[in-house]
């Protein structure tokens, strides 16, 4: 057996060896902040795999792979389930109460009671049929196809209903129908019916009607415009406005601002 020795010198610097002072460590306070708190929206469908019609029926719903209804806040999309080249020939029944962040719908969308409040744009390309209950938030939604208002609030007066060029609201049937925001229209409103009645809330109960320049309505037969509580209604034609049939429209408490064309 070798034995290797090994012999480390060490050199060091000027006459005297330095001491090495241990340093106490210094401590460091974390802090935390507190990040502000958020809410992820989720995207709700309509499946129809229940039976097909009812707004309320988890069934009809899928959000992530689950059959769960709507919920506060979310966005909810409901796809062309019928024949692909007619929008709207399924109308889904609502009868709920639910602020929804959006709400995009290739079918129709029958409102027989409840609430429906969005906050954000959204679209009804079938056609909504307000019958009861309310419509509402401060988003602007906008209508193609077919829509009637029968009954019911279209409230929130910070929020907007567009009817889109090419579309159509029947304003029908005598039960009051309150208006208590900007009605705007591109296409064109039909009003057969009566109890049109602008204002219902006490804080804010402004109901505005926009005839755009590419706007018409019809008032057939005896509908007034009237008011259910006093504020600065109005009715802005830059349209055409057609009168006809039988009786008299009258405007009572709604100021009627004409630029239009009035037959």
């Amino acid at each position: 057996m070798i034995k290797t020795q090994v012999t480390v010198r060490t050199a060091f610097k000027g006459s005297s060896r330095r001491k090495q002072r241990n340093r106490p460590a210094t401590l460091r306070r974390l802090g935390i902040e507190p990040l502000e708190q958020r809410q992820l929206l989720a995207v709700v469908t309509w499946t129809g795999a229940g039976d097909g019609t009812t707004w309320g029926s988890a069934s009809n719903w899928e959000r992530g792979g689950l059959a769960v209804a709507p919920q506060a806040g979310d966005d909810v999309v409901i796809p062309n389930m019928g024949d692909p080249t007619i929008a709207g020939d399924i109308n889904i029944q609502f009868n709920a109460s639910i602020a929804l962040n959006s709400l995009l719908s290739a079918e129709a969308l029958t409102i027989l009671g409840g609430s429906l409040a969005l906050a954000n744009a959204s679209q009804i390309d079938g056609g909504l049929y307000l019958v009861e209950g309310s419509l509402s938030g401060s988003g602007v939604l906008t209508l193609q196809g077919d829509s009637e208002w029968s009954g019911g609030y279209m409230r929130t007066s910070t929020g907007k209903t567009v009817i889109a060029s090419g579309g159509t609201l029947n304003v029908t049937g005598e039960t009051t129908k309150y208006l208590n925001r900007i009605l705007e229209n591109s296409g064109t409103i039909n009003y057969t019916g009566t109890g049109l009645a602008f204002g219902f809330e006490t804080i804010s109960p402004l109901g505005t009607i926009n005839n755009l320049s590419d706007g018409v309505v019809n008032a057939i037969g005896e509908g007034d415009f009237g008011v259910n509580r006093a504020a600065s209604h109005a009715f802005n034609n830059e349209g055409l406005f057609v009168r006809s049939g039988e009786g008299t429209t009258t405007f009572t408490g709604v100021l009627f601002n004409n630029s239009g064309a009035i037959d």
